[in-house]
């Protein structure tokens, strides 16, 4: 059984995944292919490969020198690769990604929320920097056939959790984004972190994508409009309720506090406590698990008065407005 998939918070093994999932194959490309083939899954012999049905099998008999992986993949690792070049390769048409918390489960500790509304397709990327603190970036763009070509967005020296109002001022890109929906739960990022491929989090601990109760809060990114430059992401699902806020700290750099836990749905309240994780995956390092740095930065209360707006208890007591952000 899988566990309860929260963004920062898991740092077990991977699980396990059916046959032929995309993602066995991902971890098997950077494992094993690209130590002779290269880091770009789109170079020609991929994109053959992912034109073919069984393109990776033929490869293996046809390929002296790939003969011996026969002895070393299985079945579902093959069907696992041939799935991970057909995902980064044959971009479907027309396809838009539900709003949610996503994340690659062989990477846990950091995570993505995307907002897709109309044609428009926000990305919040939550990861570390290289000195180990959380920190965020933003894309947000048009989506062309399933596919989002954009730069990434930092910013710094805006609001903290519980200061006063100041506005942020942008800071150099990262660098460029290419995200294509692979389906209405999935999707593959090339980013300056290389290829990754995420898929929507659940918040069961059966990994089921549970339908939020009647008259819930939307899933989403919501803010408070006269205050811009921080802001909320929310995933409901029946009744758990995991949240990301993105900020700035004391010293003017990005970082995000998560909290998790269940809605009361009678009085359509969230009660938990802000908490901050550290020293996890950068934007271009290898995976490596993050750790809990604090476990209660302070209290979080929000009542919720419709399913698009309520009013946020920050910790030190005051009470603030916020909304969906897309209409």
């Amino acid at each position: 059984m899988r566990a309860i998939i929260l963004l920062a918070l898991l740092v077990a093994a991977p699980p396990l995944f059916a046959q032929g999932d995309a993602l066995r194959g991902q971890r098997l490309f950077g494992g094993i292919c690209s130590a002779c083939h290269g880091g770009n899954p789109t170079a020609d012999n991929f994109r053959r490969a992912a034109a073919a049905p069984n393109g990776v099998n033929e490869a293996l008999n046809r390929v002296g020198p790939m003969r011996p992986l026969r002895n070393v993949l299985s079945a579902e690792d093959i069907a696992g690769l041939q799935q991970f070049f057909v995902a980064v390769n044959l971009r479907p048409v027309a396809l838009r990604p539900r709003t949610g918390i996503y994340w690659n489960p062989f990477e846990g500790g950091r995570g993505f929320a995307l907002e897709s509304s109309g044609d428009v397709l926000a990305v919040i990327a939550y990861y570390y920097a290289n000195t180990g603190r959380a920190t965020w970036s933003i894309a947000a763009g048009q989506l062309s056939t399933s596919q989002l070509l954009t730069t990434l967005s930092t910013q710094r020296g805006g609001q903290t959790l519980a200061g006063p109002y100041v506005a942020p001022v942008s800071t150099p890109s990262p660098g460029p984004i290419e995200a294509i929906v692979t389906s209405d739960s999935s999707l593959v990022l090339n980013w300056p972190g290389g290829w990754v491929l995420l898929e929507r989090a659940s918040l069961s601990p059966t990994g089921q994508l549970l339908a939020p109760r009647s008259g819930a809060p939307e899933t989403g990114v919501w803010w408070a409009s006269e205050e811009g430059g921080r802001g909320f992401t929310l995933e409901v699902q029946d009744d758990r309720v995991f949240l990301a806020g993105y900020m700035y700290d004391a010293t003017g750099e990005p970082v995000w506090y998560t909290a998790q836990g269940a809605l009361d749905p009678s009085a359509n309240r969230f009660e938990s406590r802000w908490l901050q994780f550290a020293g996890g995956q950068t934007l271009t390092g290898p995976w490596q698990p993050n750790q809990l740095l604090n476990d209660n930065v302070g209290p979080l209360v929000i009542e919720f008065d419709t399913p698009r707006s309520g009013t946020l208890v920050l910790p030190d007591g005051r009470r603030q407005r916020i909304v969906r952000f897309f209409p």
